[in-house]
């Protein structure tokens, strides 16, 4: 026998012995879509609820830099104050030290000409 004639067989019964009706296969097809479209949307889901995560976790970076930056500069502005506030104190002594030296070459200089400082007695 010729091969083509045992595979027209086996099709023919194969077909033949399936009575399927068209509203199952209407059915089926329904399912198989319905399907389709609940693991779309499961899918969808996930990747929202990844991307909102994603979100999330950008937006408290975001906050966490900021403030941290926050707290370095409030940290820089108490050491640029306590620094300022001990800069002055060191000009003060400094412009203190300068005119007790000031005061005293003064007072060698009247001492030389038998001068002397005028104080009033309290």
């Amino acid at each position: 026998m010729p091969r083509d004639y045992e595979l027209n067989r086996h099709i023919r019964y194969e077909v033949i012995g399936t009575k399927e009706d068209p509203s199952a296969k209407a059915q089926k097809a329904r399912l198989a879509a319905d399907e389709a479209v609940e693991k779309h949307q499961a899918t969808l889901n996930e990747e929202w609820k990844v991307n909102m995560k994603s979100d999330w976790e950008a937006r408290c970076q975001a906050r966490h830099r900021v403030n941290a930056a926050k707290a370095v500069q409030k940290q820089l502005d108490g050491e640029l104050k306590c620094t300022k506030a001990v800069l002055i104190e060191v000009r003060k002594e400094a412009l203190r030290q300068l005119l007790e030296r000031e005061r005293s070459a003064y007072a060698k200089e009247l001492e030389a000409e038998g001068k002397t400082f005028y104080t009033q007695r309290a």
